[in-house]
């Protein structure tokens, strides 16, 4: 078994754990920096890492599937990324290139060659987190001490108009909330959207119909 992680290195480091009293650092990703967030994509002959390059403002891909070897093998441009997730092979992603933000959706089955399936642009600079399954990519924000950030929720094969709901405060008064992340499920006919903000957890149904 085999684990990233932000070692002393400056750098994403890959550590071999078969013995998890004592991880040995393998590899050391060029072009990444420790505090980068990772995700994984694949697995086997086909496992793929993508991390941050916040330098340069792209998320790069490396093939790891020799995880003492790994090779970088694609990337995409992300200007002011402030989070991304993977699902299967896809890949969502909430940045800032200018004041507004954008989100996207890229189709990850060829690694070497990512294919932006979905974009909007233009939201609240608020706009930081992002989580998504299928065909569903769903923006929030750390910021909601007012109505006026509701989450926005897409499904990318009809991206005109987002449903929208909003984040209910507790006892009824906004204060501001620092969101820690957010996760969803597909419960076929919905969507559960899940959020951890603030020492509390809460979860919210999104029926498909809405979309």
């Amino acid at each position: 078994m085999y684990l990233a992680q932000g070692q002393s290195t400056g750098a994403i480091d890959i550590a071999d754990m078969s013995n998890p009293n004592n991880l040995q650092v393998v590899a050391s990703l060029p072009n990444t920096t420790a505090e980068g967030l990772i995700r994984v994509v694949g697995s086997g002959s086909q496992a793929h890492l993508v991390a941050v390059n916040g330098l340069a403002g792209k998320l790069v891909i490396f093939n790891v599937a020799i995880p003492s070897n790994p090779v970088q093998v694609g990337e995409i441009a992300v200007p002011g990324l402030t989070d991304f997730e993977v699902w299967q092979n896809r890949l969502y992603v909430v940045y800032k290139p200018s004041s507004t933000v954008s989100a996207a959706v890229y189709d990850l089955s060829n690694p070497a060659s990512p294919q932006q399936l979905f974009a909007v642009t233009g939201l609240s600079w608020q706009y930081n987190n992002v989580t998504g399954i299928g065909d569903y990519i769903i923006a929030s924000s750390s910021a909601n001490e007012t109505t006026d950030l509701p989450v926005l929720a897409y499904d990318i094969t009809h991206p005109t108009t987002p449903a929208t709901f909003p984040i209910e405060p507790p006892n009824g008064s906004w204060f501001q909330e620092t969101e820690q992340d957010s996760a969803v499920l597909d419960a076929g006919s919905k969507l559960v959207f899940y959020r951890a903000a603030w020492g509390r957890l809460s979860r919210t149904s999104i029926p498909k119909s809405c979309f």
